[in-house]
């Protein structure tokens, strides 16, 4: 799984967001736009969700799915520790470490959801 398509709504999913639908504007980056649930407060339909490019998002997946982030000098790797083994998410970071954070834990998340405990 290395499209970007796969990886954002396999993320979503591991965050539990239903309704999840894959944007790509010719003017962004791409990401998911996720309905709010029923009954809430906010005048909006939903929100954007892009862990891809978003440290923001990408952090919220890590702490959400418990995952383990190290950054060394050549690669972020991330850690997803299920009941039966460690999976281990490794991207070289080159000069953009956060860029490589965010691969890293969208590939975790996207691991996750395909594989539910």
């Amino acid at each position: 799984m290395s499209n970007d398509k796969e990886l954002l709504l396999l993320a979503a999913n591991a965050m539990g967001y239903e309704g999840a639908e894959y944007k790509e504007p010719s003017n962004a980056a791409p990401y998911v736009s996720v309905p709010y649930p029923e009954g809430h407060p906010s005048r909006c339909d939903g929100f954007m969700f892009q862990p891809l490019t978003s440290m923001a998002d990408a952090l919220h997946l890590a702490v959400h799915l418990e995952l383990s982030v190290v950054c060394n000098h050549d690669e972020v790797s991330v850690c997803y520790v299920s009941p039966e083994d460690c999976h281990y998410f490794d991207e070289p970071h080159g000069d953009d470490k956060n860029a490589a954070a965010c691969r890293a834990i969208t590939r975790a998340a996207a691991y996750v959801a395909e594989h539910p405990q």
